[in-house]
């Protein structure tokens, strides 16, 4: 008589279960963010280029009318929305769009 012992079930429901989550991860709706900076609010604190997991924003090299260098979207393709920079920025000076492609 074979018996599958404890450890070795726990371990095929483990495998299943990643393969499980994997196919549903591919069925998962893809996110593209956009972040919209008010270039004239922004001081350039960097805060949002700090916060930002996909390295997506930077600070420009150009400065606005009060001579800050404003943050942009250097790598808008990377971008997925998930709006940690809107959320630790000071001036709320940054608008998060999320859109399902």
């Amino acid at each position: 008589m074979n018996i599958v012992s404890e450890p070795d079930i726990y371990f095929v429901f483990s495998v299943l279960g990643l393969l499980i989550l994997a196919e549903n991860y591919w069925k998962m709706a893809k996110v593209q963010g956009a972040v919209v900076v008010d270039k004239e609010g922004c001081k350039g604190c960097s805060l949002c280029v700090e916060a930002c997991p996909q390295d997506v924003l930077s600070l420009h090299n150009e400065v606005n009318s009060r001579g800050y260098h404003y943050s942009y979207m250097k790598n808008p393709e990377a971008c997925n929305g998930c709006s940690n920079c809107g959320v630790v920025c000071p001036d709320t000076c940054l608008t998060i769009y999320r859109v399902k492609v």
